[in-house]
């Protein structure tokens, strides 16, 4: 082999591993979630309701669903495209909000609520990054809660897109702060959890563009912030 092909196998080698990297910190992050949600119910496995294990069956689904994905996408198949996907919103924020619910049980200083409107409006793009987006929208919601704090996910349908909106009334963002939010590697500070990824608001834009939508942000100081997440309609 002469220098210059020694020097490609290095790179391509290089690249590959930071892909592995990236699918790892992907892995770890998103799947975290539902997992969490397993845990807090089964440990009241022996009195279970027909709720919790439907909620059991949904979030094993879900890591399935999370782990097919990223494995398409370490395989170059699948890098945040949409999937072409009809489904309904108002089923998939309910089935979250609930596994919400059941991982974060322990804080009784946190309400997680859902404006369900009853809404049987679509939106087109992938169920599973969605899905993924909206979960860790929350988790960035509670985990920078002090204390008592008050997360409402609501779903507004306009002409031509479906907005999906987290709002908070935590701490809140400075204008410096938001015009980063939704870098990779950027996080602002969590209570309690110390330096977060970044990933979550960057997943969340990318998934959202990556429908033919876009993700916005409005938030004050002291006064809590909204994420919103506009889809576009099936």
């Amino acid at each position: 082999k002469t220098a210059i092909e020694d020097r490609n196998q290095e790179i391509l080698g290089l690249n590959s591993q930071a892909i592995l990297i990236e699918v790892e910190k992907q892995v770890s992050h998103d799947i975290r979630s539902p997992v969490s949600a397993l845990n807090a119910v089964a440990s009241v496995a022996a009195k279970l309701t027909d709720d919790e294990r439907e909620l059991i069956q949904g979030a094993a689904r879900r890591i399935n669903e999370i782990a097919g994905k990223l494995l398409e996408k370490a395989s170059g198949s699948s890098q945040f495209k949409s999937d072409g996907e009809s489904f309904n919103l108002d089923a998939l924020v309910n089935s979250v909000v609930a596994e919400k619910r059941a991982q974060y049980m322990d804080r009784c200083d946190v309400a997680i609520r859902y404006q369900d409107r009853d809404s049987v409006t679509s939106v087109r793009g992938s169920s599973i990054e969605i899905a993924c987006a909206l979960s860790n929208l929350i988790n960035n919601a509670v985990e920078a809660f002090d204390e008592n704090g008050e997360v409402i996910v609501d779903v507004e349908t306009g002409a031509s897109h479906v907005t999906l909106a987290v709002t908070d009334n935590g701490k809140g963002m400075s204008s410096e702060v938001i015009s980063s939010v939704g870098s990779r590697g950027f996080s602002a500070g969590k209570a309690g959890t110390g330096r977060g990824t970044g990933l979550g608001l960057y997943h969340a834009k990318q998934t959202a563009e990556s429908s033919g939508g876009r993700l916005r942000i409005r938030s004050r100081l002291g006064e809590g912030t909204s994420i919103y997440l506009d889809l576009p309609r099936a």
